[in-house]
């Protein structure tokens, strides 16, 4: 769960939350935002609930692309760790 702000309306938000090791998603959001600010919740996967079964604590990296109306998409990475 995040809070996401922007100048003006967001317009399109994906979430993206995949380890940092291997492959899949561990979860997604993708919400189209009218308003400047919003609240994010990530839903996990199939993948990602066998992976945070079997680990504790789990590395990954959170992509959030925001496509504004007019602009030129934005994408930020985040290194974190996910814990169950």
């Amino acid at each position: 769960m995040g809070r996401l702000t922007c100048k003006g309306a967001c317009g399109k938000v994906v979430a993206l939350l995949r380890p940092k090791h291997g492959k899949g998603l561990i979860a997604r959001e993708a919400v189209t935002v009218k308003s400047a600010k919003s609240t994010l919740i990530l839903k996990p996967t199939k993948r990602g609930r066998t992976l945070l079964a079997h680990k504790r604590s789990l590395p990954a990296t959170l992509t959030v692309t925001v496509t504004q109306p007019g602009h030129r998409p934005a994408r930020k990475q985040v290194p974190l760790a996910v814990l169950r």
